[in-house]
């Protein structure tokens, strides 16, 4: 941009995070304030960087560090009545629940065994659900996604469990 002034500049107002989108992501939105009447908001919104000050991200202690850059433009944008809103999806570790116990199986089908583990580490308002079907598993430097998540009722309380079908020649 080319604005003299940069009081008059678009800034970016309410940032809000919100629940994780997937495992690893979390979603922030934010208000893009101050618009010139002469430039155009869609583009605007879509050029315009957001420093994340909070960046938890593995690499994020390196950025700090050495004062690397950690703006990011919008991954998507639009109207919210007569607002342009931007929406982010950031690394997180609030979006990594762990796997607890990993247990193997026997075999489920020709060439398939199960493997399956308790998953916990669950943010207090996250939709479990959602982010369990996202857990990778690496089993043979291969990562694998879920064939399905459940929770189970053990003694009043309730887990939630993720299983894994895992390719393998012991159970050809």
């Amino acid at each position: 941009w080319n604005i003299s002034d940069t009081s008059c500049a678009p800034q970016w107002v309410r940032v809000a995070p919100h629940s994780c989108y997937t495992y690893d992501q979390k979603r922030y939105t934010a208000v893009l304030d101050k618009i010139p009447h002469e430039m155009d908001p869609l583009k605007t919104c879509f050029e315009a960087p957001l420093q994340f000050f909070r960046d938890t991200s593995p690499l994020s202690r390196v950025y700090q560090a050495f004062s690397i850059n950690t703006f990011h433009k919008p991954d998507s944008r639009g109207w919210d009545e007569d607002q342009m809103v931007g929406t982010w999806y950031l690394e997180h570790s609030d979006c990594w629940p762990t796997l607890i116990s990993m247990q193997r199986y026997g075999c489920v089908d020709s060439g398939l065994q199960r493997f399956e583990s308790e998953v916990a580490d669950f943010g207090p308002h996250e939709d479990w659900y959602h982010l369990c079907t996202a857990i990778p598993y690496q089993w043979q430097s291969k990562n694998y996604l879920p064939l399905k998540c459940e929770s189970r009722e053990s003694w009043g309380k309730t887990h939630q469990y993720v299983l894994y079908n895992i390719p393998t020649d012991q159970c050809a």
